[in-house]
């Protein structure tokens, strides 16, 4: 029915639904089923999700974003359909699924352009977040930032340890090294903490 310009007439039918949302017209959960929308709010900036009929004209924007997958999550993707604003298309996204058994994963989405020291880098962060948020980590100890530094700095930096521990005190003054062994070993220590391997020169 929208004829030829079908994107235009979704785009402004979507509006409409927001913005009687927005005032008050609709009420949320009435009469729909469990599929939701994600969608950025454009006062927050936070990204919100709405219960929507999958037959209506959100269901039709849900799988018209869906198309923008590979770059984009679902609320960015309805930003950009319904604003024409895009979003940065990011290399990787770093993501963890907690597990009720406590078998969790972090899961990385990257490109194949990206080094094998920034993939690495990736998962030592997300691993990290993962354990801010179970507050515990694989030794059931937490683990200091200065240590999630000192893993991510010796997997970035090359060149010798002594040449590392100078950048490092140059970045770090508050955690400044005067012995060039002990840098290396709370490295290998902090790496080997993070991420559960055994650092390999």
């Amino acid at each position: 029915p929208a004829g030829d310009n079908l994107g235009e007439s979704l785009a402004e039918q979507a509006k409409q639904v927001a913005s009687g949302f927005e005032q008050g017209k609709f009420a949320p959960g009435v009469g729909y089923g469990n599929v939701y929308l994600s969608y950025v709010n454009p006062r927050s900036e936070w990204r919100e999700v709405v219960p929507i009929n999958k037959s209506g004209i959100l269901g039709r924007l849900k799988k018209l974003a869906k198309k923008y997958e590979a770059f984009w999550s679902e609320a960015q993707a309805v930003h950009f359909i319904l604003t024409g604003k895009a979003c940065p298309i990011t290399p990787a996204r770093v993501r963890f699924k907690l597990n009720s058994y406590g078998i969790h994963k972090v899961t990385l989405e990257v490109s194949p352009h990206l080094t094998g020291d920034n993939v690495r880098s990736l998962y030592i962060k997300g691993r990290q977040k993962l354990f801010q948020v179970l507050k515990t980590d694989r030794n059931s100890r937490r683990i200091s930032e200065k240590h999630i530094q000192l893993a991510v700095f010796a997997v970035k930096e090359n060149g010798s340890w002594v040449y590392k521990m100078k950048k490092w005190n140059v970045k770090n003054p508050q955690w400044k090294y005067n012995n060039s062994s002990n840098f290396a070993r709370d490295c290998k220590t902090a790496y080997r903490r993070v991420t559960g391997w055994k650092w390999e020169e």
